[in-house]
């Protein structure tokens, strides 16, 4: 009888002892700092929102001014198991103090533990637009060793069950906590505080046990007290484009143009201080600056600041290059090319890698002619870039490929060159021979013929000539030797001459009279049928040139290729 009174004495022991602890848990008996769940000295707690289950804490090395943004920094959640009676309902334990271990150690063996921020996980954190991905991201959800806790806590069923009394190891449960940490980025134009949220999951993950909040603060940029618009002094976009800047908070940024407020459209300033304003469509598409600046207004109105001005110019949208001459996949290298394509684009030939192949070009009246090196490697793929004051070469954009082959013989010929005087002019003629004979083919093709240095193309001046004060320029057929008929196209009235007088651009309109057949020669009784159109015309040498050999001229003509001449200025 005894010893049964002792056993059942040394029994209610070990109920109150287990009792004592779990309401001691749940009361917080087991007291609460960071420390207790074995967070360093440098980490400072940061407050549990309402609703955190007792015992579970959160803490950060991050300064108590906030998170700086672009630094990194840890957060941690940690959970005392001793206080995991607050799960018993939930587990189902009747409240035995066998079944309670025995149930706080199956959970210890399938738990989880993670920290979110903002609601995503800690590897994955992105900030409130899902767009800037963190770095650095990484959880560490263990801190108790599974195995040895569910050892320790086999021992003290053990020990129970041999009428041991439980209360040293009991006590010992203070020891062990649940801990989840976060090391990440803070990003950096993150203005908001971040939330972070700790979730405890038991049974592989299938349920949330338990899960609290609490709010890291971040050190927050000072909002500014007037709109700034990003970018230079002059601002240059597209046609529906817009600009971006900065501002205070919750307003609306609003155009000023030219001096005059301007309605719509507006744009609202979020928590990061940033906007994107759109330019209004009443501003044309044309080219020409305007003055602006913007304004920050509250929502009823009242203007809180203004921008500094700034000059800006709208352009049509850019269009694609295309390459209209040659017609074919085929380039040369030297090869003139022409492209079609937006006034005042620039347009450079390139390789696939975008290394340029020949100097850049802008494009006038709708085309660029468009020189290739001389040494492009034959099998090389060529497309022409496109950009304009608004378009970076990251924006680019690309004509389709062309292949570099070598070139054909050359059907273009120079036959006289210019010799002249400083103030005087000369004649100069260039031949084109079609390969197939057929001058017709010459027709609509467009010539481009650009003087040597020291020389340009000028009306002429002499006060007896019939064609004073107009470009003289005509063409005639010949045979291979230069024999003809004296039979002759006026071309004057088609030639247009660059403002500087350096190139001359006209377009082939026909071959007759000069192909007739009455161009024909007959000499000593044999047929010479022409096989060339001639193309002669006045270049003066400029009144300050000095004398030599001057190089640079050039004469191009659509689908046929290009020739080099020279011209000299005498004495």
């Amino acid at each position: 009888m005894a010893n049964a009174m002792r056993r059942v004495t040394s029994t209610a022991r070990r109920a109150v002892s287990v009792a004592t602890l779990i309401a001691a848990a749940g009361g917080g008996a087991f007291g609460g700092g960071v420390a207790s769940a074995g967070a360093p000295a440098q980490f400072r707690e940061l407050p549990a929102e309402a609703g955190t289950p007792p015992g579970m804490q959160f803490s950060t090395d991050a300064p108590r001014a906030g998170a700086k943004p672009d630094s990194v920094v840890t957060v941690k959640m940690s959970l005392t198991l001793a206080r995991m009676s607050v799960m018993a309902p939930r587990r189902g334990i009747a409240g035995g103090q066998i079944e309670f271990l025995q149930g706080l150690q199956h959970f210890e063996s399938s738990k989880l533990a993670t920290i979110k921020l903002d609601g995503y996980r800690c590897e994955d954190y992105d900030d409130a637009m899902g767009t800037l991905r963190v770095t650095d991201g990484q959880q560490d959800g263990r801190d108790v060793d599974g195995a040895a806790f569910a050892t320790f806590v086999q021992g003290i069923i053990a020990n129970m069950g041999k009428g041991a009394d439980p209360a040293a190891d009991l006590a010992r449960l203070r020891s062990y906590s649940l801990v989840a940490s976060c090391r990440f980025r803070v990003p950096a134009d993150l203005v908001r505080n971040i939330e972070v949220a700790g979730v405890v999951q038991s049974d592989g993950g299938n349920a949330a046990d338990l899960a609290g909040r609490a709010v890291l603060p971040v050190d927050l940029p000072k909002a500014p007290d007037a709109p700034a618009v990003d970018g230079p002094d002059h601002l240059v976009v597209h046609e529906g484009g817009g600009l971006t800047g900065t501002g205070p908070r919750d307003t609306l940024i609003r155009w000023n143009i030219d001096g005059a407020r301007v309605p719509v459209p507006t744009a609202y300033v979020g928590h990061d201080g940033k906007w994107a304003l759109r330019v209004p469509p009443s501003v044309p598409a044309d080219g020409k600056p305007h003055q602006v600046f913007v304004t920050s207004e509250t929502s009823d109105g009242k203007v809180t600041g203004q921008s500094a001005g700034r000059r800006l110019t709208v352009l049509p949208a850019l269009a694609r290059p295309v390459i209209t001459d040659p017609e074919g996949g085929v380039v040369s290298p030297g090869q003139v090319v022409t492209v079609s394509g937006s006034n005042g684009a620039t347009v450079t030939p390139v390789d696939k890698n975008g290394e340029p192949l020949g100097p850049p070009a802008t494009i006038e009246n709708g085309t660029a002619r468009v020189s290739l090196n001389k040494d492009v490697p034959l099998g090389t793929a060529v497309r022409m870039r496109a950009t304009d004051a608004a378009t970076p070469v990251s924006d680019a954009l690309f004509s389709d490929l062309k292949m570099v082959e070598a070139s054909a013989p050359s059907r273009i010929s120079v036959l006289w060159a210019p010799s002249a005087a400083p103030g005087e002019d000369h004649l100069a003629t260039f031949a084109i021979q079609p390969e197939n004979g057929d001058l017709s083919s010459v027709v609509g093709k467009k010539i481009t013929v650009k003087a040597p240095d020291g020389f340009t193309f000028q009306p002429i001046s002499d006060e007896k000539s019939t064609v004073r004060g107009r470009f003289n320029i005509t063409a005639n057929a010949s045979d291979k030797d230069g024999r003809n008929n004296g039979k002759c196209t006026w071309l004057a009235d088609l030639v247009s001459v660059s403002p500087d007088g350096k190139t001359m651009t006209f377009v082939f309109p026909a071959v007759d009279p000069v192909s007739r057949e009455d161009v024909v020669k007959k000499l000593s009784g044999g047929d010479y049928p022409p096989d060339q159109l001639q193309v002669t015309f006045h270049v003066t040498a400029d009144t300050n040139a000095t004398a030599g050999e001057k190089t640079g001229g050039q004469v191009t003509v659509d689908g046929f290729g290009t020739a080099q001449f020279t011209g000299r200025v005498t004495a």
